[in-house]
């Protein structure tokens, strides 16, 4: 048995793997998914920047590249193992009490490809316990730096993908947590 196997066993609430991706996160996507076995013990949440003004295509293409099905995240819905969802663009997806819960991004105070990844982040490290996975991908900005860090404080894993492989190197430089070091007092990886 897996250990996120072991984590579902007799619990209702599902483990969750979040994923947040912008500029140059399409790519980084492709390959993420393409490498996903069919039959996972957790739910995926794919909070990728898209502009909020037009339709998604997002959902079709991640269809593509992975034999889990892919849903739209929706309010109420409580997540399921083997599935990958995705938030509308013009919503903004956080997790509570078990369930997904949206909002319309307009009049509020998250924007979408703003700070709409650390929305969902720091929801999950509140509600999700400590069986929570965050993964930031390539992309601009620092949208996903405060909610990883909210998941690591919250036990949970933050996986972030090497700068030098990001075609944006934003989002995973500002996520890498930095420790100064001892004798030169510098910050450090």
């Amino acid at each position: 048995m897996t250990p996120l196997a072991a984590c579902t066993a007799n619990t209702r609430q599902v483990p969750i793997v979040a994923v947040g991706a912008s500029a140059g996160g399409i790519g980084a996507l492709h390959r993420l998914l393409e490498s996903i076995a069919a039959d996972v013990p957790y739910a995926m949440v794919v909070l990728q920047h898209l502009p909020p003004d037009h339709p998604s295509r997002l959902p079709e293409l991640l269809e593509k590249w992975t034999r889990l099905p892919v849903l739209a995240a929706i309010e109420g819905m409580h997540p399921e193992p083997n599935h990958i969802y995705v938030p509308a663009p013009d919503h903004i997806l956080t997790f509570e009490d078990g369930q997904f819960s949206t909002r319309p991004a307009e009049g509020g105070s998250r924007r979408p490809g703003i700070d709409s990844i650390d929305a969902f982040f720091e929801s999950l490290a509140r509600h999700a316990h400590s069986r929570l996975i965050a993964v930031v991908l390539s992309g601009t900005g620092m949208d996903g730096t405060a909610g990883a860090s909210c998941i690591r404080q919250a036990g949970g894993i933050v996986i972030v993908q090497d700068p030098l492989t990001a075609l944006h190197d934003g989002m995973p430089n500002a996520s890498v947590p930095r420790h100064p070091d001892p004798d030169t007092g510098r910050s450090g990886k």
